[in-house]
C-alpha cells in the first residue's frame, strides 16, 4: 500500500506532497461558493480551472503510487489516504462549473469521473450501485489542460 509522502510539482514549480496539493485543491473547490460573482466570470473560471489542474496532478500521482487497489478491502486503505477516493468526484463537480467549453463535452467528461468515483466506491464495498459500461468514448478526459495523455 503507498503512502501520501510522494513529492510532485504544482503549478509554480515549488515541490508539494500529495497531501498538500489535494488540500490547495479542496481550498480552491470550497471557496469557489464564498466568491460574490458569477460562475462563468474569468475569476471563478480560473479558480476552476486551477483546481482541476491540481486535482488531475494528484490524480496522477495517486495512479501512479497505486495507492487504490481492487483486490483490498476498504479497511486496508490507510486512513490519511481515503481523502483521495473523492478525486473522481471533485473532478466531476468541478467539470460542471466550466463555461468555456461545449456543455455536452463537459457533462460527458463529468460523467466519466463520477463513473469513475462509484466504481471505486463499488471496488471497495462502498455501495452496492454498478455504473452501466456504455460510456462515452472520450479521448482527453481533462478540459483544461491539453498535455494529459490520451485515455
Amino acid at each position: 500500500m503507498a503512502s501520501s509522502e510522494y513529492n510532485t510539482e504544482n503549478l509554480d514549480s515549488n515541490p508539494q506532497t500529495l497531501s498538500s496539493m489535494f488540500q490547495e485543491g479542496l481550498d480552491l473547490y470550497n471557496n469557489l461558493g464564498k466568491i460574490d460573482e458569477p460562475t462563468n466570470s474569468p475569476v471563478v473560471q480560473t479558480n476552476i480551472k486551477k483546481a482541476i489542474k491540481i486535482f488531475e496532478s494528484a490524480t496522477r500521482l495517486v495512479s501512479l503510487a497505486g495507492m487504490f487497489s481492487t483486490n483490498e478491502g476498504i479497511e486496508e486503505v490507510a486512513t490519511e489516504d481515503l481523502q483521495y477516493l473523492l478525486l473522481p468526484a471533485l473532478l466531476g463537480a468541478l467539470c460542471l462549473k466550466l463555461t468555456s467549453r461545449d456543455r455536452k463535452d463537459i457533462t460527458e467528461v463529468s460523467e466519466v469521473y463520477y463513473k469513475d468515483f462509484l466504481e471505486r466506491c463499488s471496488n471497495y464495498g462502498l455501495h452496492e450501485i454498478k455504473p452501466s459500461s456504455d460510456e462515452p468514448k472520450i479521448k482527453n478526459l481533462s478540459l483544461c489542460d491539453p498535455k494529459v495523455p490520451d485515455m
